[in-house]
């Protein structure tokens, strides 16, 4: 393995409904589910980072990726689950996430440090992350209540389909175990765990 480039920051915000369904649908191992959230890399706080809404889509083991760029799209200090909301709403986006959009809010924030390898055959990839930071953006009077996550660390193992044999023996070699891991849910979980929510 190699890194195929530095390592960086990246930030997201994660979307879902009043009902959580992303969250229980992935409590609930429910084979198809979707995700949405907002990511960009860098500063926390930069209103010239260039930023992207992600639709993450899961067909069993299988998932795939829908990216939909935001434009110039403001997150800062002062954004809320509001001024969010209204963003995206001026966003020009396809009609389809357009309309999912509307039964949808910012749920959590998270940040965390991220490590890339590649294999030098490129079939697999590897990402660790570390400094795991999340907040809430739904507690009363849009006050965001922050959690850190310092001490945990993900190792990520990606790989198409076609590389699952090869990508076995990587765990093999790697003597590491898959397990399922969402740090969407785990934020929630978190925030479960403390009362806000």
């Amino acid at each position: 393995f190699y890194q195929p480039h530095a390592s960086r920051w990246i930030n997201n915000i994660y979307l879902d409904n009043y009902d959580f369904s992303a969250f229980h649908d992935n409590i609930e191992g429910n084979a198809s589910r979707k995700k949405l959230r907002i990511r960009w890399y860098g500063q926390q706080f930069a209103s010239n980072n260039s930023k992207v809404l992600e639709l993450k889509i899961k067909q069993g083991h299988v998932g795939t990726k829908n990216y939909y760029n935001l434009g110039d799209f403001y997150i800062g200090r002062d954004s809320n689950s509001g001024s969010i909301m209204r963003q995206l709403k001026d966003c020009k986006l396809q009609e389809g996430i357009a309309s999912s959009l509307k039964v949808m809010r910012p749920i959590i924030s998270n940040r965390y440090h991220r490590d890339y390898y590649l294999s030098m055959d490129g079939k697999i990839r590897i990402t660790i992350d570390r400094d795991i930071s999340f907040n809430s953006w739904f507690s009363s009077g849009d006050k965001k209540s922050g959690l850190s996550l310092d001490s945990a660390c993900i190792l990520e193992v990606k790989f198409s389909k076609e590389s699952l044999d090869y990508a076995k023996q990587v765990f093999q070699t790697l003597g590491l175990r898959a397990t399922k891991s969402s740090k969407y849910v785990m934020a929630v979980d978190s925030l479960i765990a403390q009362g806000f929510v």
